[in-house]
């Protein structure tokens, strides 16, 4: 079975919530491409720190692509989130290519697993706590 189906059994929701120095971050599957996503749960200080010209500059797999609640993942949530998928040229995302010709699948495409994300979840908190520090 592969990786990416894997993780739709193993979270039936669609993703998991981990800690990591005091930050909650999620990863999550996109329903329609299978690529998954990172989400860093911002603290009330980091939505002060984080100007839009900074979010620029956090790095991350393919840079920040989302800054906003999740109420698609949590109704009425109050909490901020930035997030990055791995949807970008020559990222896998398999629930697409499953309905694509094989003569159009790119074969040299990498789907990025949890380990990768999660990876890059815990690189951004990095950041953010030395943004706090000045």
């Amino acid at each position: 079975m592969e990786k990416w189906h894997e993780f739709k059994i193993n979270y039936p929701n669609g993703f998991y919530l981990k800690n990591y120095k005091d930050y909650n971050y999620i990863v999550f599957q996109h329903p329609k491409s299978g690529s998954l996503c990172g989400f860093i749960q911002l603290k009330p200080i980091d939505e002060i720190t984080l100007e839009s010209s900074l979010i620029n500059k956090l790095d991350c797999h393919g840079g920040i692509t989302y800054k906003g609640n999740l109420n698609l993942l949590f109704n009425n949530s109050k909490d901020n989130y930035i997030g990055f998928d791995c949807s970008h040229v020559g990222d896998k995302n398999p629930f697409i290519d499953a309905m694509l010709p094989d003569w159009v699948v790119n074969e040299d495409e990498v789907w990025r697993d949890e380990a990768y994300v999660e990876e890059n979840c815990q690189h951004l908190i990095d950041q953010l706590i030395e943004l706090k520090k000045g």
